[in-house]
């Protein structure tokens, strides 16, 4: 079969206008309008990349915001200390519990007489810190005595006394992997399901109530906080609206059995809780979603994925967008402790 040109087959219209736009006949236009359109081009791309660099910031400064205010109105104590064993975080619970502003304690050594009654205490301390900061040891569970604020008495006086906690150790990272400090998740052990504080005037303090400065350190990135919440030595799940599961951190797989995509968009309660408490954590988790409310020290029976018993101590956070603590809810985060050990004696 013999072949035919491309342009023998065109029709002659068409061909002249192939011929006319052909490198060797096309128009040439002034040199001002061709840099002009250059500019334009150029514009138009700069205008294009910032917008999109705007809007990925504006997505991570809310991301950022959102987990911020989720750590810093939790229902649980979250504190931390930097390389030198002082302190750079401080939420509004460990305000409330302990009646001291971020201000007055930020930069200051943690195992010191402000927290703990004995040196010995205080040695104890400084020894688990130490394993965090130098060798990124983490620590469960470990019990300590500090000096809280119980609020006002009824002579309108304020009173400390010494409560137990369950410190929960984890070194805090960088992104490179390096250790910058270290994060603790305390539960106070004796205190009610829901306590109220008291300020000088005898009035209930809320947990929104405190002011701004009391925030999680503002350095943090986006990325740092959920390299946070995901290694932290504490358990911490989350739900959304629904009450299916949307967050699942190391500390869970590691003690429930259930890797994260088996659990992740599955609801809670049907596919994590034994059918006796169903209700009762329902209830748990709709309080926090429709209510706001923050629930301490619910003791739950879970079973593992190899069917082994364990005891947790659950607090509730509502989980608000934007960082606005009276925005939308967004679903519930859940800090829990195995107190399994310790049920079984």
């Amino acid at each position: 079969m013999q072949s035919t040109s491309s342009s023998s087959s065109l029709p002659a219209s068409v061909s002249a206008a192939s011929q006319a736009l052909s490198p060797s006949s096309e128009p040439q236009l002034p040199e001002d309008s061709t840099q002009n359109a250059s500019a334009s081009n150029h514009h138009s791309c700069s205008a294009a990349k910032t917008a999109k660099t705007a809007n990925a910031a504006k997505t991570a400064s809310e991301s950022s915001s959102e987990l911020q205010s989720f750590l810093n109105c939790s229902n649980m104590c979250i504190f931390g200390v930097n390389a030198d064993a002082k302190i750079n975080l401080w939420n509004q619970q460990m305000s409330l519990v302990f009646g001291l502003a971020k201000e007055s304690v930020l930069n200051q050594p943690l195992a010191s007489s402000t927290f703990f009654s004995s040196l010995e205490q205080q040695q104890l301390v400084t020894k688990v810190l130490n394993l965090a900061l130098s060798k990124g040891e983490a620590t469960s569970n470990y019990k300590v005595e500090m000096i809280t604020n119980k609020g006002m008495s009824s002579s309108s006086s304020s009173f400390s006394i010494v409560q137990e906690f369950l410190w929960n150790v984890s070194a805090q990272r960088s992104n490179n992997g390096s250790i910058t400090g270290a994060i603790c998740m305390a539960q106070l052990v004796e205190s009610s399901e829901e306590e109220t504080l008291t300020n000088k005037e005898g009035s209930p303090i809320q947990s929104n109530s405190i002011s701004a400065a009391n925030e999680i350190d503002p350095s943090l990135g986006s990325d740092e906080l959920q390299l946070l919440l995901d290694r932290a030595n504490t358990l911490i799940f989350g739900t959304d609206a629904d009450g299916k599961v949307n967050v699942w951190n190391q500390k869970m797989v590691e003690t429930t059995e259930f890797p994260k995509e088996e659990a992740l968009h599955h609801p809670f309660c049907e596919t994590f809780v034994l059918p006796k408490l169903r209700g009762s954590v329902d209830h748990l988790l709709q309080r926090a979603l429709l209510e706001g409310k923050q629930m301490s020290n619910y003791e739950l029976e879970f079973r593992t994925k190899s069917n082994e018993l364990r005891h947790l101590l659950l607090s509730t956070t509502t989980r608000r967008a934007s960082g606005n603590e009276t925005g939308p809810v967004l679903g519930v985060m859940v800090f829990a402790q195995d107190i399994t050990e310790v049920a079984m004696h």
